[in-house]
């Protein structure tokens, strides 16, 4: 399968007169950049990453494959190169006179500094995103600034979660787009359990899981749903869904490249359900796993042992601790999208690349 992020084609391939001169060069360089992106449509981040390097070694990339090369160095955990591509990236579309994916580029940057910590840089960059959209038409964007306000608004009045999610759901089926309708079932089902509605609630946080493991969603987005997921599971101290759908989502995981962000989450809260269930040789050694393995620039390598003393301090081999009654609130406009995820796997905020049978537009 030949991957085309949007706005890279071989006619957008920008060239250097020493390449240009060397004759066969050229066409040895654009088979180079097609092979990043068919690496990339397979998910081989590190593949897509390297060849992506090769070629822009050669000419400038066109900006939707520096689109692509930022989104391989966030699966690999480098958040600092893809911020700086996406910077990059963002001017170029700019340039291109293409507000939308200079948007989604500056969504992406956002989100990189809300998990590092850095709410004012990330609120600038947001703030960008949204003047950018601001006298846009409606489309698939707009539904992904209306996510990441969900993000900091699940903690407070659930009725004005509950409608929002609609939006998000409804602008993803307008739009074709079925990470956002996923995300609307998820964020409805996080605020109907919340106001105790927990078969309504249940029900869609299910069908928000399904949408993950079916292939259609992609992967950044499908592992923020399962992270939300998990917590409203240890939330409702539900140890039985979350061991089913930890133990699903890493046979989906098995069935991707290498990916250090999610399959280190994932891994994470499986230590937890072992933990919850009294397995603490097992639990333990997942811990070990994570904190050898996971790059320090995505997860801390203390998070996963702190998961083990959180399970221990408030589980017994036999006992799950009582649910937390949920508690409501007025919604704070002014909340900081990274405090309400529920872990570091947070998607780089992006649209959905719709993939063609040759490749995505």
């Amino acid at each position: 399968m030949t991957a085309s992020p949007p706005g890279a084609s071989s006619a957008s391939w920008s060239w250097s007169p020493e390449a240009q001169g060397e004759g066969g060069r050229v066409d040895d360089v654009a088979g180079v950049l097609e092979a990043a992106r068919d690496a990339y449509g397979r998910h081989d981040w590190a593949a897509a990453r390297d060849r992506f390097h090769a070629a822009r070694a050669e000419g400038e990339l066109a900006p939707g494959d520096l689109d692509a090369l930022a989104d391989a160095a966030w699966w690999l955990g480098d958040f600092d190169e893809a911020s700086a591509v996406l910077e990059e990236a963002y001017r170029r579309h700019l340039d291109d006179g293409r507000p939308r994916p200079a948007a989604m580029a500056a969504i992406g940057i956002a989100v990189n500094h809300f998990l590092r910590g850095d709410g004012v840089v990330g609120s600038g960059w947001l703030g960008r995103a949204q003047r950018l959209l601001r006298d846009q038409p409606e489309h698939a964007e707009h539904g992904y600034l209306l996510y990441l306000e969900l993000e900091g608004a699940l903690g407070g009045d659930p009725g004005a979660v509950v409608a929002m999610a609609g939006r998000v759901r409804d602008i993803g089926r307008r739009h074709a787009d079925p990470n956002l309708a996923a995300a609307g079932d998820l964020f409805e089902g996080r605020a109907l359990v919340r106001q105790g509605r927990m078969a309504e609630g249940m029900a869609l946080l299910d069908e928000a899981m399904l949408a993950v493991l079916s292939g259609e969603l992609d992967p950044g987005w499908a592992g923020n749903i399962y992270c939300h997921l998990m917590a409203a599971f240890h939330e409702l101290a539900d140890v039985r869904r979350a061991a089913e759908w930890t133990e699903a989502t890493s046979r989906w995981l098995a069935g991707l490249a290498p990916a250090v962000l999610f399959t280190g989450i994932c891994r994470v809260h499986r230590s937890q359900v072992l933990a919850r269930r009294g397995a603490w040789a097992e639990a333990e050694r997942e811990a070990d796993a994570v904190a050898a393995r996971t790059s320090p620039t995505c997860m801390s390598p203390a998070r996963p042992r702190a998961t083990i003393s959180w399970a221990s301090s408030t589980a017994s081999a036999a006992t799950w601790p009582r649910p937390r009654r949920p508690t409501g609130g007025p919604t704070s406009s002014t909340a900081t999208p990274s405090r309400a995820w529920p872990c570091s796997g947070s998607p780089r905020a992006r649209r959905r690349r719709r993939r063609r049978r040759s490749g995505p537009p």
